[in-house]
């Protein structure tokens, strides 16, 4: 009944109706009565598939005209999926579908275009050539060899970068650590010279750019014209005759040794100010050494509460700290003098046992002495005293005792011990 239903599109509203029941009809737990459903499972009518049928070829009719296709089962749904493998092709029943199905599949090929097989059989034109490729390409290099001569690549491209650097680069020589951008400003220009000072700085300006902060200047010179111009200034040079570089150091030690001013545009020394302009250059120079002290001073300032603000907790952290590792560190010295103090007192109660057990020995083997001496006393005495009493019985038998009766020359029985 559901699966008629479902050929007929009403799947949905019996799945509708079923739920509709099971939500207005109250449960036998609470008295109720099961709802009838049109089905007694729970799949969902969407899912369900209508089983493709087999043609039944064993109750077809008997005598009837052999044909390649077979009418269909009535009922048979036919889908445009093809569906699985019925399990009767298993048991080899559906010969004849085969059959259909192979002719069909050799009247398509019949309908596929003759093949062409033309050929035409060329020869390479430098075989040497092709032979060296072949090697080539059958040659491999090493790992090894490829790093040597990445290694060997970057190694020149190196040097090539090096040789366009300047000499103090190169050289690793000393750096300033921070541009004075103030030394590098462009004066004005009373004549040509003011002029090639200007560009000097300039070009100056990029170079320590370049080897102190890295910034790479737009104007990137080849070797070759970096050449040029090393040959041009050496030439300029020798027109201006010997140069003494020991008088030129001097003049510039001397005229940088000593306290330098901001006069006039540029920096000079004091000796360089005339006289009348000395004391006003001095006094502006003081003044902006104070606001420069303020300003510092400020700095300082505000850094130093901030660091306060920052290190407050720490600071007191460490007050802490202190104070716990003074404790454990006198702790630790009154533990140590402690433990010296008991060594001494260990040392000397070993030498005073020591020195004791020696002393009860002595005493020990005196008394040892001693006790001989008494126990040989007293055995004398003892021994004394069994000869007395021996001597007083003797004289007590001859006197007072009845003569001795012998018997065969023996005495009597009685006065036998």
């Amino acid at each position: 009944m559901y699966a008629k239903h479902m050929r007929d599109g009403t799947a949905q509203s019996i799945a509708a109706d079923d739920l509709l029941a099971l939500t207005n009809t109250e449960t036998p737990l609470k008295g109720g009565e099961n709802a009838p459903l049109h089905s007694t499972d729970f799949t969902a009518p969407s899912s369900i598939r209508a089983a493709i049928q087999t043609p039944n070829t064993v109750l077809a009719a008997i005598g009837q005209t052999p044909r390649t296709n077979y009418e269909q089962t009535p009922g048979t749904v036919v889908s445009a999926t093809p569906g699985a493998t019925p399990f009767r092709d298993q048991l080899n029943i559906n010969k004849e579908a085969e059959r259909a199905s192979v002719e069909e599949l050799r009247q398509q090929l019949k309908t596929l275009p003759a093949p062409k097989n033309d050929f035409e059989v060329v020869m390479p034109e430098d075989e040497v050539k092709s032979d060296e490729e072949d090697a080539d390409m059958e040659w491999i290099e090493d790992a090894g060899e490829l790093d040597s001569k990445r290694a060997a690549l970057l190694e020149k491209k190196k040097q090539k970068e090096l040789a366009l650097r300047s000499e103090v680069f190169r050289r690793d020589l000393p750096k300033p650590s921070k541009l004075n951008d103030s030394f590098f400003k462009r004066y004005p220009v009373k004549n040509e010279y003011d002029e090639a000072d200007n560009l000097i700085r300039a070009e100056m300006r990029n170079i320590l750019r370049y080897d102190v902060n890295g910034t790479v200047p737009n104007d990137n010179f080849t070797f070759e014209e970096l050449r040029d111009a090393s040959i041009l200034i050496d030439s300029e040079a020798r027109k201006r005759g010997e140069f003494d570089e020991d008088e030129y150091m001097e003049r510039a030690i001397a005229q940088t040794s000593g306290r330098r001013m901001f006069y006039d545009g540029r920096f000079v020394t004091v000796d360089e100010i005339p006289r009348k302009e000395r004391s006003r250059a001095i006094a502006a120079d003081f003044e902006k050494l104070v606001s420069l002290g303020k300003q510092t001073k400020s700095k300082t300032e505000k850094v130093q509460h901030k660091l306060k603000v920052i290190l407050q907790g720490y600071e007191k952290i460490q007050d802490a700290a202190i104070n716990t590792i003074q404790t454990s560190q006198h702790d630790v010295h009154i533990g140590g003098m402690e433990v010296e103090t008991f060594k001494a007192l260990k040392e000397y109660e070993v030498n005073s046992a020591n020195l004791r057990i020696q002393n009860l020995a002595k005493e020990v083997n005196a008394l040892k002495e001693d006790e001989a001496a008494l126990q040989k006393e007293y055995s004398d005495i003892m021994h004394q005293q069994w000869e007395i009493n021996q001597q007083m019985l003797r004289k007590q038998a001859t006197t007072e005792g009845e003569a001795m009766k012998y018997s065969n020359g023996n005495p009597p029985a009685e006065n036998q011990h």
